[in-house]
């Protein structure tokens, strides 16, 4: 009886005992700024992410984004960021 209630209970347990909100690897990125370092449209450009540079497309594939704007990462898809710039 004790071996099958941890089976079943531990998991619940474990998983009311993480904080909420917690998001890790490319997850975490989502919503934070980015650094334009190259142009970025459609066909893709490059941003500067918490030190780390990265591959990306405008959310809005109308957009062209100039070097040196500030942009709010929308999605990661594979390893491009789906940027959009802030207001």
């Amino acid at each position: 009886v004790a071996t099958l209630s941890l089976w079943f209970v531990r998991p619940l347990a474990v998983r009311h005992l993480q904080p909420p909100g917690e998001r890790f690897g490319v997850e975490a990125l989502v919503g934070r700024a980015a650094y334009v370092v190259s142009e970025v449209s459609a066909q893709g450009g490059r941003v500067r992410i918490g030190g780390e540079e990265w591959t990306a497309r405008a959310y809005d594939e109308t957009l062209v984004i100039a070097p040196g704007t500030t942009v709010d990462v929308m999605e990661i898809s594979g390893s491009t960021a789906l940027v959009y710039p802030r207001e």
